[in-house]
């Protein structure tokens, strides 16, 4: 379910660029379906974050509770948003090596995981533990190159119809690939015990 929301919200937040911005209205939707994407990301973020919570301690990981509990969180959950952007943001400087932006995901997502759990008590209690900080950079590492590297391979194929079917099955194989690593790292984090 979550994939399917995910791809839900991957085509709202890229039917985005082809609002029209020439007049005012345009511009005021524009806004609109910017928060709608920041909100759905978050909470899409604190549901699968709260699920594999609740279904590695043996608790109900009914969706209704879930979805529920994680809107619930969401003030808190922006709020650790808006540093994860930050540092993501201060990260990715011109001159900076290619690689740094892994530093932040390592170090702030173990923390999306506390906040989901105990709301803006987490962003203080946080403690890294070495096999969640370790986990995160290599699934991060490989939900983000190896969908890049997937879609960036341009195989020699003869004619305009096959490499069409090229590219949307190295599309869509990218996708799954970065979904499942995603899910496998909150998998991961929930895990954890704080």
């Amino acid at each position: 379910m979550q994939t399917l929301a995910i791809a839900i919200w991957t085509a709202l937040a890229l039917s985005w660029f082809w609002l029209p911005d020439s007049r005012v209205w345009g511009i005021a939707l524009a806004a609109l379906q910017a928060l709608v994407v920041i909100f759905g990301g978050v909470w899409l973020i604190g549901s699968t974050l709260l699920f594999y919570r609740r279904a590695h301690a043996g608790k109900d990981a009914g969706v209704g509770s879930i979805y529920r509990e994680s809107l619930r969180r969401l003030p808190a959950l922006l709020v650790w948003a808006a540093i994860f952007a930050l540092a993501i943001w201060a990260a990715a400087r011109p001159k900076a090596p290619a690689w740094i932006w892994i530093l932040p995901v390592i170090l702030l997502l173990p923390l999306a995981a506390q906040v989901t759990v105990e709301g803006l008590r987490g962003l203080y209690r946080m403690v890294w533990r070495p096999r969640s900080l370790l986990g995160a950079a290599v699934l991060a590492a490989a939900g983000a190159y190896l969908p890049y590297k997937l879609i960036g391979w341009h195989p020699q194929l003869g004619g305009l119809a096959l490499q069409t079917v090229s590219l949307a099955l190295r599309f869509a194989v990218a996708y799954l690939l970065a979904v499942s690593i995603s899910l496998l790292l909150a998998s991961l984090l929930a895990t954890e015990p704080r």
